[in-house]
């Protein structure tokens, strides 16, 4: 998906996800073979040793596959735990990450996307990837221990979630893009997820005052 998005970038079509562009100056980002360099250390060298400690905690809490499918009610009740588990965790890692000594030395590099794209979602210095990106996903599952079958519809529409939140484009089905868009042009403020803890908390002011459809 990630490269379908990239598609769009570069040749402006399908124009009718082109169309939805959020920001429409020249896009700002690092070039793309060292997006894929920062991209396969994280997914192949750093990955692996964390799901395999993941797998370890969940042991540690008795925790069993089987791939016996839930009920519905426990279904949306792994789902909405592990949802509110991703954002809590997400938006206190990315405020911790903007303070100014992490942000020099860690954060900025996924900052050098000014202008967002969907490849941009795991684009991240080591640290972050671990601590932001990772933590984000697993501190749910380890401290609820979801069924299997939650697990893995949580881990797709995080996925999904997080690379529609980078897209940059407003796309009728995930609004949320909008706001993480925002936060990589203004950096100051927009920390959350789909913008929740942002209305909570007060971090989303300049934001507020973007009229519906205005670009950036």
């Amino acid at each position: 998906m990630g490269l379908g998005f990239h598609y769009v970038d570069v040749h402006d079509r399908p124009r009718w996800i082109a169309r939805h562009r959020i920001q429409t100056g020249p896009p700002r980002r690092p070039p793309l073979p060292r997006t894929v360099r920062v991209l396969l250390v994280n997914q192949c060298i750093l990955l692996p040793p964390l799901l395999w400690g993941m797998a370890a905690l969940l042991q540690l809490r008795g925790w069993t596959p089987t791939p016996a499918l839930p009920t519905l009610p426990r279904l949306l009740f792994d789902l909405a735990g592990l949802s509110a588990c991703s954002i809590a965790v997400f938006y206190s890692t990315h405020r911790f990450l903007h303070r100014p000594w992490w942000m020099r030395r860690v954060h900025r590099r996924h900052h050098e996307f000014h202008t967002t794209t969907a490849l941009a979602s795991e684009y991240a210095h080591p640290v972050e990837f671990c601590v932001g990106n990772f933590l984000t996903l697993a501190a749910g599952v380890v401290l609820l221990t979801p069924s299997l079958a939650s697990l893995y519809l949580y881990l797709v529409l995080a996925m999904l979630t997080v690379l529609f939140h980078h897209c940059g484009y407003a796309l009728p089905w995930a609004p949320w893009s909008v706001h993480h868009d925002w936060h990589h042009h203004k950096v100051t403020e927009v920390f959350g997820t789909l913008g929740i803890l942002d209305r909570l908390l007060g971090t989303d002011a300049k934001f507020r005052t973007l009229r519906d459809g205005e670009v950036v």
